[in-house]
């Protein structure tokens, strides 16, 4: 919430706990925080923005290139 609030959606990476979690779940846990919104007076976060969020290149942001193999 407080990285919509602050507007600095654009310094978040996507994470997981993995092994103690699955990318699916994380995902899944992303897309329900709204739920937990429901009824009561905090803000909803942007759909559009945690989709980025999931889907952006995290490599290319941090500037790495992983050189495809032949």
């Amino acid at each position: 919430m407080l990285a919509q609030e602050y507007g600095v959606w654009d310094k978040l990476l996507f994470g997981t706990d993995y092994p103690f979690t699955t990318i699916n779940a994380t995902i899944d846990g992303l897309h329900g925080l709204n739920r937990m919104t429901e009824g009561t007076g905090l803000p909803r976060l942007d759909e559009a923005r945690i989709e980025r969020l999931i889907h952006r290149d995290s490599l290319e942001l941090l500037g790495l290139n992983m050189k495809k193999r032949v």
